[in-house]
C-alpha cells in the first residue's frame, strides 16, 4: 500500500518503515490509517488517475512545523505524521 502511494506522487524508496496509526474520525467512524516514513527516495513517474492532480514540494522540518502551528497545515494525517517523525528524531 505505501509504495504505490509513493509511486503515484513521483518516487520509490526500498528503506519504508512503520511510523504510527491513527483515526482519523473517532467520533462517526472507524477508519484506521496506517502513516509509514520513507527514507532515500527516488524519482520516478506519477501514476495517477484521470481526474487526479498532485503537486511535489519541498520543505525542510522546521518549515512544516512552522507551517503547522501557524494552521497552514491543518490535516490531521499530516499535522501526526510530521510532529511524530519530528519527536522520533530528537
Amino acid at each position: 500500500m505505501q509504495k504505490g502511494s509513493l509511486r503515484r506522487r513521483r518516487a520509490s524508496s526500498d528503506d519504508i518503515s512503520f511510523l504510527l496509526s491513527l483515526r482519523t474520525t473517532v467520533a462517526f467512524c472507524d477508519e484506521e490509517v496506517d502513516v509509514y516514513l520513507a527514507k532515500n527516495l527516488k524519482k520516478g513517474k506519477q501514476h495517477l488517475d484521470d481526474a487526479e492532480s498532485i503537486d511535489v514540494e519541498i520543505y525542510t522540518l522546521k518549515e512544516l512545523c512552522d507551517m503547522i502551528y501557524a494552521g497552514k497545515i491543518q490535516d490531521s494525517k499530516t499535522v501526526s505524521a510530521v510532529l511524530a517523525y519530528s519527536n522520533m528524531i530528537k
